[in-house]
């Protein structure tokens, strides 16, 4: 196996103890901002591209993701602590998709704003859509769903957890890979995507060491922001205690993974190419 050695260590050790105070430290760092916020939805998911839905599928499975619905284009599955969609489709994306019953009223603020959609209200025959690509690249969906009929995980996710609840290993919802933590973003210009992101009511606090990072949250979805050059993918992030013992089963179920910094931090390549950190708190 391989050892990559980046310093992502704001990633891998200085998470836990920050991630839990952002609620407070932000209310601060945004007391007298005007700035317009708005949400982009009600209920949000990954949403994954891949030609070969059964290969993928069977991926997902061993990190601990269970099939929750299927529909003609792809399947949801969940984790419990994150739900992604596997799409059928020849290109190759990850996309951050929302769901709201006013998704095309939302579009239109978002267009108001100088966004650039590539789908603009198209029906796929199931529902209405329009897609827009953020300044690092990112495809974002907004889709004219009821967010109630939208499955709901039922565990935390690493940024809704309590400090004492990070503690204890019985309170990660995914017992082959720990919980999620973020959307992993690589950016250009940290600052400019710190404040692109927080038009949309995502808060986190800035971070200057080992680089220019934060992870932000809507409260609904978590994304990391990483001005550096270890990586130059989105990937999707899990963190746990006891990373190091889920590694080593995943790598005995037949997961390969490269090594971070050491054997308790790796990274997955999934088949369709999606990228997913495996790091220890």
């Amino acid at each position: 196996m391989k050892k990559i050695l980046i310093p992502v260590c704001a990633l891998l050790f200085i998470y836990v103890f920050t991630s839990c105070n952002q609620s407070a430290e932000n209310k601060t760092e945004n007391k007298n901002d005007s700035t317009t916020v708005f949400h982009l939805g009600s209920a949000a998911q990954i949403t994954i591209a891949t030609n070969d839905i059964e290969k993928s599928k069977a991926f997902y499975e061993l990190l601990g993701f269970k099939q929750v619905q299927e529909i003609p284009s792809g399947i949801q599955m969940s984790d419990e602590s994150v739900l992604i969609m596997l799409q059928k489709s020849d290109k190759k994306f990850i996309r951050i998709s929302y769901f709201d019953s006013n998704a095309d009223k939302i579009a239109d603020e978002v267009e108001k704003q100088g966004n650039h959609f590539v789908v603009r209200n198209e029906n796929t025959g199931f529902f209405t859509r329009s897609i827009f690509t953020t300044p690092d690249n990112i495809e974002v969906s907004l889709v004219k769903m009821d967010p109630s009929n939208i499955y709901k995980p039922k565990g935390k996710s690493g940024m809704s957890m309590s400090d004492a609840e990070r503690k204890d290993v019985k309170n990660y919802p995914n017992p082959m890979c720990g919980t999620f933590g973020e959307c992993s973003i690589p950016v250009t210009n940290f600052d400019s995507s710190y404040a692109y992101w927080k038009k949309f009511g995502f808060t986190g606090t800035k971070y200057t060491e080992p680089y220019p990072w934060s992870v932000m949250s809507d409260g609904l979805f978590s994304i990391g922001l990483h001005q550096q050059t270890q990586f130059t993918y989105p990937a999707i992030t899990f963190f746990a205690p006891d990373m190091q013992q889920k590694i080593d089963k995943l790598k005995s179920l037949g997961l390969s993974v490269t090594e971070f910094m050491g054997p308790a931090n790796v990274v997955a390549v999934a088949p369709e190419g999606t990228h997913v950190f495996l790091f220890t708190m």
